[in-house]
């Protein structure tokens, strides 16, 4: 039979979708509270919606996170603000924090990952404070709910639902590896790559 125009066979779209493959390898989701500019939500959104994937991935047994950037926007993930195009004043430094942490527990296997995954020094951010109106130093979003549901070095499992409020288990700022100062993507990008040593804490 002769295909339609522009190589369109509806024939292809009647056989059965093929199984999808078993998840077993780490997922990490970074989200913003909005897509292009914070624009007010008309209604509010469930708390849920942005964290579905990270439960499935869950339920099969498998580490995953869900972090999401309270007033955060798509140009949160530049590596470099860019002038002109909104986004919040620590997104960028959240998930450069959070995506080094990752990839050092999961890639790199270093024995300091698990203590800056688990930091506490997200939801008390001086400078965040300084800009907030509300003064709220607390980079999570409260719309929708950041999670964290992974297997430590220890064998351990951490599992939390809400990073907003905190949960047991989480490191303080003098414990979680990345220094007493704020976390800062230029100091990260501009520092040499060195392996892995424990830290002093």
């Amino acid at each position: 039979m002769p295909l339609p125009l522009y190589g369109f066979n509806p024939d292809c779209f009647a056989a059965p979708a093929p199984p999808a493959p078993a998840i077993t390898k780490p997922a990490l989701s970074l989200n913003s509270d909005y897509l292009l500019a914070p624009v007010a939500y008309l209604t509010p959104p469930s708390p849920l919606d942005k964290t579905q994937s990270s439960i499935i991935y869950s339920d099969a047994g498998v580490d995953s996170g869900n972090i999401v950037i309270r007033g955060g926007a798509h140009f949160e993930y530049d590596d470099g603000p860019v002038p002109a195009i909104p986004s919040s004043l620590r997104g960028i430094d959240l998930v450069t924090g959070y995506t080094v942490a990752w990839f050092e527990k999961y890639l790199l296997h270093d024995p300091n990952a698990d203590a800056k995954l688990l930091t506490a020094r997200w939801r008390n951010d001086p400078t965040a404070a300084t800009v907030d109106p509300g003064k709220d130093p607390n980079l999570y979003s409260w719309h929708y709910k950041s999670r964290l549901d992974v297997t430590l070095a220890s064998g351990q499992r951490f599992d939390c639902e809400n990073l907003r409020d905190g949960c047991a288990g989480q490191t303080t700022l003098a414990e979680d590896c990345g220094g007493s100062t704020i976390y800062n993507v230029v100091t990260v990008d501009t520092a040499p790559d060195v392996a892995p040593a424990p830290c002093s804490q």
